[in-house]
């Protein structure tokens, strides 16, 4: 391993690797609480048929991804 004569140590915030995905700091976090929301909705439509099911309960899980 390289050393370099850098201070960048204390600016990273950490890296999170979700397959192809890397997020940094705390970003991670958006996309855990998108998915438990997102099963959540599943669970509470459990009357609605099964192509409005996944379309509700897909909309927190996108909405961490893309914002």
């Amino acid at each position: 391993m390289r050393e370099t004569d850098t201070n960048s140590g204390a600016d990273s915030k950490g890296v999170v690797r979700f397959g192809r995905w890397e997020l940094e700091g705390e970003a991670y976090l958006y996309i855990v609480v998108g998915a438990v929301l997102t099963v959540l909705a599943f669970l509470m439509t459990m009357g609605w048929g099964l192509v409005a099911r996944l379309t509700v309960s897909a909309l927190p899980l996108l909405a961490a991804a893309g914002g």
